[in-house]
């Protein structure tokens, strides 16, 4: 049968690389981020805004939000993911309308203005007519006027008018009450004094004008104009976040009275938004604040004195633990000297000291000799000043900050310490863990696992290896065969027992019609080597040639030359010990090898682990003692 083969062809695709040209701008509630071309071996791009990710594939891409900061980056992405970001680019939107908004809006309320003011000159053009239509190819004007005058003796008139064209309507709607009938001023009363609505395909504009004044609403596609002298909303009225920001807002526009109750929390204080000369006087009583706001990292130094805390006022249960140091007091100390104490409780502050009273009738002393402790007859048993206390590896010096003007007493107790060794039946370890070298500047440590010599051990290994050639006919072979000891590398000696033999055979048988004879045996070498390169050798120390005899049969004679020694061997810093058993000639499979066992010791004392050790360092003014 045969089986097809297939070829693999190796092929990659190199990660995208990071867009080019990242530009992130600022709109009207909203950004807008372009970027170099899509390349053609990848789908889109990724935008990640504020941690958010966008996928696309235009060429540039607008998110719409309102003001705040936006964190921004790119990269493209292919059918294996994305590729390799641009660097983060931060920008602040705040929501202000665009002055080339404001531009373009005024624009679009002077062209209303002129459609409007055309369709009053209509309206003026045909004031002196009772009721006209006119059709054009482009429009159709109708104008009507009622008149009253004759019996009115005002002479009050209107005029109304409706255009329409190919590209808008408007409608006017003019009042001559106190016109007077001269026509050029009748003219000036309609400009003066009129209605008008105008549609077109940008616009919708609404305009009521009285003398001087002009009240207009417009919608366009920039968005929605409302022009008044008053403007006055009825309804709930809803702003969107961001629309009404600070700078829209005039100084001292915004009073108490207009602000509800529990509207201002802290979290919407900028700091030190509200200082002192921000405050009205006695604004701010005792009733007006939580308990525990003022802190000390609130006040300004020298904000409270003497003469404005009330008498009374500062209570034992209103002082925070620590809150009285002696920095704190005029003349920064308290004199304690001769009878007078402080007491409080079971605690005394006097000139020996503090003493903390214990309910068996025992104490704590803090005084000049640090803290005792002091049973109930007055007998005082410790000291304890000053001390250290920390993490050391053995063989590391410990350094104190500042000397000592003493030499401190060190204590070290072991944290991680190894207390076996692998590979040894005959064992005597023990741990090592002191300070040396103590001293005001500070210490030594020691902190180590110790294997004393004589410790060692002794492995039985029933291990052999025979030749590979059970029909032997001939010489001229050769075959090795190896096997690896593991010792533990502070061994400092080993013992190997081994065992070899060779073996021979010459065979000869006559026959009626043939003739058949050959003669075949094995030399035999061991050797032993280290992986630090140190070895011995036994070459052709076994030769079944001169062996001897192991016994007959019709055709056959045979010997054996077997030699049974030990290899004793050095070591330093020793993992392995391989034994290489080689044979030569006809590699009988009745020649072999054997290790016995092998035996490692210890010649002198060997550190087998390094730890971690804790101490304290103190002061050495324990209560005298005496060992008996």
């Amino acid at each position: 049968m045969t089986c097809p083969i297939y070829m693999l062809t190796p092929w990659s695709k190199p990660i995208p690389k990071a867009p080019q040209a990242l530009t992130v701008n600022t709109e009207f509630q909203g950004l807008l981020i372009s970027y170099s071309p899509i390349p053609e071996d990848c789908i889109g791009i990724c935008i990640s805004i504020n941690g958010e990710k966008h996928f696309t594939s235009d060429d540039s891409f607008h998110y719409y939000c309102v003001m705040g900061d936006f964190t921004v980056k790119a990269a493209y992405y292919d059918c294996f993911g994305e590729g390799t970001w641009t660097k983060e680019q931060t920008v602040s939107l705040v929501t202000l309308v665009d002055p080339a908004w404001l531009k373009r809006e005024s624009i679009t309320l002077e062209k209303v203005d002129k459609s409007i003011q055309t369709a009053v000159k209509d309206a003026q053009d045909s004031v002196t007519g009772i009721a006209e239509l006119k059709t054009t190819t482009d429009s159709i004007s109708s104008t009507v006027s009622s008149n009253k005058a004759a019996q009115d003796a005002q002479n009050k008139k209107f005029v109304s008018q409706i255009s329409q064209t190919s590209s808008q309507v408007s409608s006017v709607v003019t009042d001559l009450s106190n016109a007077k009938t001269d026509l050029s001023n009748t003219k000036a009363q309609v400009n003066s004094n009129y209605t008008a609505i105008l549609q077109n395909q940008n616009d919708i504009a609404l305009r009521v004008k009285t003398g001087e004044l002009i009240q207009q609403i417009n919608l366009s596609k920039e968005g929605v104009a409302i022009n008044g002298s008053k403007v006055h909303i009825t309804g709930e009225t809803v702003f969107d976040n961001g629309v009404i920001v600070s700078s829209y807002l005039g100084d001292k526009q915004i009073v108490g009275t207009k602000i509800a109750d529990g509207a201002i929390t802290t979290g919407k204080l900028s700091a030190n938004s509200v200082t002192a000369g921000k405050l009205a006087s006695n604004s701010v009583t005792t009733d007006k604040i939580a308990a525990g706001a003022i802190k000390s990292d609130k006040l300004d130094t020298g904000a409270v004195t003497a003469d404005k805390i009330k008498a009374g006022a500062i209570t034992a249960d209103k002082l925070t633990s620590g809150a009285v140091t002696a920095d704190k007091l005029a003349a920064n100390t308290i004199n304690l000297a001769g009878a007078l104490k402080i007491v409080g409780g079971n605690v005394t502050l006097d000139e020996d000291g503090m003493t903390v009273k214990e309910t068996n009738g025992s104490s704590v002393l803090f005084g000049e000799n640090g803290m005792s402790f002091v049973d109930s007859n007055g007998h005082t048993f410790s000291g304890i000043g000053r001390f250290c206390t920390g993490i050391v590896n053995d063989g590391q010096t410990v350094k104190f900050a500042n000397p000592w003007d003493i030499t401190p007493t060190v204590f070290l107790f072991p944290i991680r310490l190894q207390t076996s060794a692998v590979g040894y039946t005959n064992i005597n370890m023990y741990q090592d863990v002191e300070a040396i070298n103590v001293s005001a500047n500070g210490f030594t440590a020691v902190c180590k696992s110790v294997l004393k010599a004589g410790s060692g051990s002794n492995i039985p290994v029933s291990w052999e290896c025979r030749g590979s050639n059970e029909n032997p006919g001939g010489n001229g072979k050769n075959e090795s065969y190896k096997y690896n000891i593991n010792v533990p590398t502070s061994a400092t000696h080993i013992w190997i027992s081994i065992e070899i033999s060779a073996f021979y055979q010459s065979y000869v048988r006559v026959g009626k019609n043939d003739y058949h004879a050959f003669v075949a045996w094995d030399e035999g070498s061991v050797s032993v080597s280290t992986n630090t390169g140190v070895s011995e050798a036994r070459n052709n120390c076994v030769n079944g040639y001169d062996g001897q005899s192991a016994g007959e049969d019709t055709y056959s004679h045979y010997k054996r030359d077997t030699k049974s020694f030990t290899f004793d061997m050095d070591l330093s810093h020793v993992s392995t010990v391989t034994v290489t058993f080689s044979f030569s000639g006809a590699c009988d499979s009745r020649s072999y090898g054997k290790i016995l066992s092998y035996r490692t010791n210890l010649n002198s004392d060997v550190t087998v682990c390094r730890g971690t050790a804790g101490f304290i360092a103190i002061d050495p003014n324990t209560v005298p003692y005496t060992i008996s």
